[in-house]
């Protein structure tokens, strides 16, 4: 988890240099989303429902951060969590050749 914050933390600077050249907020979510999202929520779903309170915290201030930098609106980790693994079960679900696909059957 520190290895984690402190990368974001170094992506989350070079966000800000980046601001200070003026550049389009476009390119800056470009950015955010290439460099600071992907690092960020990689196969978070399998991790993302371990975290205790305290990471969560940690990683939901990194993403505020963001937010604050670019000034848009982004989803903070139980949002991305809920939405990555409903859409993973929904995945799962709809193929049939998949290992839990019987189980996923039973819930639907």
């Amino acid at each position: 988890m520190d290895w984690l914050c402190g990368k974001a933390m170094t992506r989350l600077h070079l966000l800000r240099k980046l601001r200070s050249f003026q550049i389009s907020t476009l390119i800056l979510k470009i950015f955010y989303q290439t460099m600071m999202a992907s690092g960020l929520f990689y196969a978070f779903v399998c991790w993302g429902g371990g975290l205790n309170s305290r990471e969560k915290n940690r990683l939901n201030k990194v993403i505020q951060k963001d937010q604050s930098t670019f000034g848009e609106t982004l989803h903070l980790l139980e949002e991305v969590w809920q939405t990555r693994c409903l859409r993973k079960f929904d995945t799962i679900a709809k193929n049939i050749s998949h290992p839990l696909h019987d189980t996923t059957a039973a819930t639907e």
